[in-house]
């Protein structure tokens, strides 16, 4: 790629950047080409060169911000999700829950946005896409909880998912706002993952034993501590979509 291509390139993600941004503080209606262009150090004609029109920059700039949620992701930039063989759950959602809640907390702003002009019929992505992404990560997960022999009651699972969900959401976009109905920040996650296990049933580990007492090779033996009759008899779950275990 030679120099003036690059110029180009770090111009045109200068734009989108300040477009997502100059959208989140103001709306679409607010976030105006001159505003835009201010916040990149372009002129309009620039950004109209690469863009067209404001609409189109809007709803490039709010696409490209949300595909950095939707799914949520890692310190790697992978799809954040869950242990395909889930080993500590309890560890492994807490985990999880905390990348969540950082991702929603950076997002915020624009989530919040989208979702005030969603209501107004004029919103430029669609702010739901997070929420429902981390549902279909948590419907995979407690399928792999239950293919791997932990005990799972699959009636209460819709109601564990929407519950952490919700949860979530609550604490990584709410929580200065809403701080009096939350757990203390330090131990929220922990407590929010024990929350899910309980409801839909994961067994825990017998009294007494320890994850590290538990050699390897019994993790997926019949007698692991956490197992139980219940857990090892043929079980069909009912969900209401498919379950993509595909990772």
């Amino acid at each position: 790629m030679g120099s003036s291509e690059t110029r180009q390139r770090r111009v045109h993600e200068r734009l989108l950047d300040a477009a997502a941004l100059m959208y989140e503080r103001y709306g679409a209606t607010g976030a105006t080409t001159r505003r835009i262009a201010a916040e990149a150090q372009v002129n309009e004609v620039t950004l109209f060169r690469h863009f067209g029109t404001k609409e189109a920059l809007l709803e490039a700039a709010t696409q490209a911000a949300m595909r950095r949620v939707v799914p949520l992701r890692g310190a790697r930039g992978e799809p954040d999700r869950l242990p395909a063989v889930p080993v500590d759950p309890p560890a492994e959602l807490t985990r999880w829950c905390a990348s969540q809640i950082a991702q929603l907390r950076e997002a915020r702003g624009l989530l919040q946005r989208a979702v005030a002009e969603q209501m107004e019929g004029a919103a430029m992505c669609n702010p739901h896409d997070a929420f429902l992404a981390m549902h279909d990560v948590l419907q995979a997960y407690v399928s792999d909880l239950h293919y791997h022999g932990f005990t799972v009651d699959a009636a209460q699972v819709p109601l564990a998912i929407a519950s952490l969900v919700s949860l979530l959401a609550t604490d990584g976009m709410g929580r200065p706002e809403l701080a009096r109905m939350l757990p203390h920040e330090a131990e929220a996650t922990s407590r929010y993952a024990q929350l899910f296990l309980s409801i839909v049933g994961c067994a825990p580990l017998a009294p007494g034993v320890e994850l590290e007492d538990v050699a390897p090779e019994d993790i997926a033996a019949e007698e692991a501590p956490w197992r139980t009759a219940a857990a090892r008899a043929p079980y069909a779950f009912e969900w209401s979509e498919p379950v993509k275990r595909g990772r």
